[in-house]
């Protein structure tokens, strides 16, 4: 892919609608060869009913006014369809915050850009074209002209600078800024900004396509949000007392933040409104501006109001096989895979596998910074770690955790990706409880006990602890134990609430938990900790590789780490030079020569080394949605990693007409 490319929109006036990536000064090559595009020009949109009779009230303005200039045009897979306006869809939540079915988040809300399911290319969305940079060190945004938030103010490019100069970059305002790289944000004209870095990041037009690209990163609602700032309103401290709040920023994130959002008038440019929230219940309300149309031109979404009940996670899943609920997705569990079955009919409900990138539904990783240092030296033994992986019955907990649904592995990318090597998924994946023993005897674990387990140098038992921090980890890590201490490892299981600060801070011992992980998504973070550098498994050479490359590029001198010391552990060379790879993975253009050779290094060498342990992957995440629901989520988009991204489709739901 070339360093500076442009989205277009390449306009035909037909019946099907497509959206058409092509390289900056390609456009008149490759136009001819595009896929036609429906005519949306203004008076071609239909609307929903309730809205209809708004419009002849007088309470809205037409559709084609509430509407962009060049909408943009929901992506419909082969067996999506058409839909009908109307009804509501009944979902259940375990929280007020958003992470929930139909739930208030940023993936409901789509991205600045998209990456193309069909193709992995990238796509205009909120914004009706891009443009990179040669030197990969700013991105230019051109916005839909006549684009709104729920309110009818315009989106501009006012909304992008204010979200990173006044909240992502004041340090009194609470908010996560998923793009650190980006420096300035520059408004070249209401409908046009430009993001600029202080140096080369081919990832920055890229991490526009996923969450760091959503509503709650990159732009907020300026025209209604600024009378709470103090850098727009010299009132604002007084506002904020009159509200009853101290200062300015208190009055400020109330009004500002979203988990949970507190002030319901916020605008926003979701599919749907949250109108009502309370301890019990959120209810949402279609949004008359959203800006996005189907591919005949109904403008989305179709349903008109989401209900939300709060109830604890067992209610959750008794409303399902209850047949209560219209769509279940973030909450559902893979152990009730056979309850909602048995319930199906019943329930009228159909459950439905939706092929997931998990690399592994259960990934041990044993901690090479372990306090013990006998168990720290066999955790860094690869002997060791292969011994465990070999020890492993993936058939046995495939069949007996999995129903049979998952596919034995190592912890590698999923296979659907387009640089996967087999030998990286069948890498140590048998079960060969032989070869195990044999590579512990290597170690010289060879003395045992009176109960049979190996011992370490002071006569005791070599413990192995499973770490965990969710009950329904058990049936799986009960397996572990039983193929761990069939080779002469005594193996213990302990639940971890704070297992996610243990893990972080080193203090863990074996680790275990789920990765998913898309090529995309993970593309987009190379640049930082991921689940395949050092900083992940062994958290000090992780602290050590950064801070030296943070000397050696002259962001930092010594006297910036403590006592003027390198924090951390120098690592050793094959660390290092995985390391190297993911940096050189992330700091590439995407799908350039030098990416994929970076992308497969990294698989590679986590191949042969195993610094994460896999059992069974590519699991499915299961949804159970009612018969009369259609257009439901069966596959996971090229950026998505969790069942939240589900979501960003969630506008083309539509009820049967019975």
């Amino acid at each position: 892919m070339p360093k500076t490319f442009s989205l277009l929109c390449v306009c035909v006036l037909l019946s099907v609608p497509a959206l058409t990536v092509v390289a900056a000064g390609a456009a008149d090559e490759d136009a001819s060869a595009a896929e036609p595009a429906a005519d949306m020009s203004m008076g071609a949109y239909n609307e929903a009913p309730m809205l209809a009779a708004m419009v002849a009230d007088g309470e809205l303005p037409p559709v084609d006014e509430r509407m962009p200039l060049e909408p943009a045009v929901a992506y419909f897979a082969a067996d999506d369809e058409i839909g009908t306006y109307g009804g509501t869809l009944t979902v259940f939540h375990t929280s007020i915050n958003p992470w929930a079915d139909l739930g208030y988040e940023t993936e409901i809300g789509g991205y600045v850009i998209r990456a193309n399911p069909d193709t992995n290319a990238l796509e205009p969305l909120l914004a009706r074209a891009a443009e990179m940079s040669d030197d990969a060190m700013s991105v230019t945004f051109y916005l839909r002209e006549g684009t709104k938030w729920s309110d009818g103010h315009p989106m501009t490019a006012d909304d992008y600078v204010f979200m990173y100069e006044d909240a992502h970059w004041n340090d009194k305002v609470t908010t996560w800024n998923w793009i650190p790289q980006i420096k300035r944000a520059i408004k070249v004209d209401d409908y046009t900004v430009r993001f600029e870095t202080d140096e080369p990041y081919h990832a920055l037009l890229a991490k526009h396509a996923s969450p760091p690209g959503g509503g709650w990163q990159v732009f907020h609602p300026f025209h209604y949000l600024k009378k709470w700032h103090i850098s727009h309103n010299p009132d604002a401290d007084a506002l904020a007392k009159e509200e009853g709040f101290d200062t300015w920023d208190e009055a400020f994130n109330h009004h500002f933040f979203w988990a949970p959002q507190q002030d319901l008038e916020q605008p926003t440019h979701h599919p749907w409104i949250l109108t009502e929230r309370t301890n019990t219940g959120k209810r949402f309300e279609r949004n008359p501006y959203y800006w996005k149309v189907d591919p005949a031109g109904n403008q989305l979404p179709y349903v008109d109001h989401i209900q939300a009940q709060i109830v604890d996670s067992e209610t959750y899943h008794l409303k399902i096989i209850a047949g209560e609920s219209d769509f279940a997705v973030l909450g559902t569990r893979f152990d009730n895979f056979t309850l909602y079955k048995e319930n199906e009919a019943a329930g009228d409900y159909r459950v439905v596998q939706i092929p997931a990138p998990v690399v592994g539904a259960s990934v041990l990783i044993p901690n090479q910074f372990h306090e013990d240092p006998f168990t720290r030296e066999m955790y860094r033994d690869v002997r060791f770690r292969r011994a465990l992986s070999l020890a492993m019955n993936r058939d046995e907990i495939n069949e007996l955790v999995f129903f049979g649904v998952g596919v034995p592995r190592s912890a590698t990318i999923v296979s659907t990706n387009p640089y996967f090597k087999q030998e990286w998924e069948q890498a140590w994946a048998q079960h060969d409880p032989d070869a195990a023993s044999a590579l512990l005897d290597e170690l010289g674990l060879t003395a045992r006990d009176e109960d049979g387990f190996r011992t370490g140098p002071d006569g005791e038992a070599f413990l192995q602890i499973l770490e965990h921090s969710n009950e329904a980890d058990v049936p799986v890590l009960e397996l572990y134990k039983e193929h761990f201490e069939a080779v002469g490892l005594k193996t213990e299981i302990r639940l971890r609430g704070d297992l996610w600060q243990r893990h972080n801070a080193g203090t863990d011992n074996i680790y275990t938990g789920t990765i998913s992980s898309a090529e995309f998504r993970e593309y987009t973070d190379a640049a930082k900790a991921t689940e395949y550098d050092s900083g992940f498994y062994a958290v000090n050479w992780g602290l050590w590789i950064r801070a030296t490359r943070d000397l050696e590029s002259g962001a930092k001198t010594l006297d910036d780490f403590a006592d003027g010391k390198i924090p951390g552990e120098e690592p050793p060379d094959i660390v290092k030079e995985l390391d190297d790879a993911v940096l050189a993975w992330g700091s590439s253009a995407y799908g350039s020569p030098e990416y994929i050779e970076a992308f497969q290094k990294v698989f590679d060498i986590h191949a042969e080394q195993l610094f994460l342990i896999g059992s069974v992957g590519v699991t499915p995440n299961l949804g159970v949605f009612k018969n009369r629901v259609a257009n439901y989520p069966t596959f996971y988009k090229p950026e998505a990693t969790w069942p939240g991204d589900l979501l960003t489709s969630a506008d083309k739901l539509f009820i049967k007409q019975p």
